[in-house]
């Protein structure tokens, strides 16, 4: 069995990073409404479709050029807070993986991104000693998952995301995929299910006994 995994707000509590991130921000010397005019501008700047984005490179640009910060004070204070990524897991995150992995289970994180930044908040968070591999960029989540069931020999296979989008670009092109709609009540987003979504779990312990209830 593969099971394919989203990242943030599947796993990982972002909205809780972004607010400890800010505050790292203000240490520097940028102030909350610098940080989240910078913040809008480059979400609505790297919009792909419906879908929205962070690109950290750029939000320091932004900041740089409307301020006196120091980039390199940012970058610095930024990847030390980045060494405790791991504290923002959702408390069923790690459970479900290793489960998951004791009943055999193939685990791929498969996260969107369009900057490094993205790379090197899924690695420092540690999540990588849980699963079997990590798709982190500026990818579509239905052709990469088709092409890793292109080389596997698994024949049930699971995605489990909080993005209608992407949810709806998996099954397309990998129509025997079941996939799972995460409803978090701590979720930054509030998609309703469509056509595309086989069932609906609102946190990773659901999600786990929807697969189990199925496959077993």
């Amino acid at each position: 069995m593969n099971i394919f995994l989203d990242f943030d707000d599947t796993l990982f509590h972002t909205a809780h990073f972004r607010e400890d991130m800010k505050k790292v921000f203000k240490d520097c010397g940028v102030n909350e409404e610098l940080f989240q005019s910078t913040y809008e501008s480059v979400k609505k700047t790297f919009a792909s479709g419906k879908i929205r984005t962070y690109d950290f490179d750029q939000h320091i640009r932004e900041i740089v050029k409307r301020s006196s910060v120091k980039e390199e004070s940012i970058r610095e204070r930024v990847d030390i807070f980045l060494q405790n990524a791991g504290e923002y897991f959702f408390d069923d995150a790690i459970d479900f993986c290793v489960s998951m992995r004791s009943v055999g289970a193939s685990i791929y994180i498969v996260s969107y991104g369009t900057s490094n930044f993205q790379k090197k908040k899924v690695m420092a968070s540690g999540i990588g000693k849980y699963v079997e591999g990590l798709c982190v960029g500026d990818i579509d989540k239905g052709k990469e998952i088709q092409n890793i069931l292109s080389l596997s020999d698994e024949v049930i296979s699971w995605f489990v995301e909080d993005r209608i989008e992407h949810i709806q670009s998996v099954k397309e092109k990998n129509p025997s995929v079941q996939t799972i709609l995460l409803k978090r009540t701590e979720g930054r987003y509030e998609d309703d299910m469509n056509i595309f979504c086989d069932f609906e779990a609102h946190d990773m312990e659901e999600a786990k006994e929807i697969i189990m209830s199925i496959t077993k």
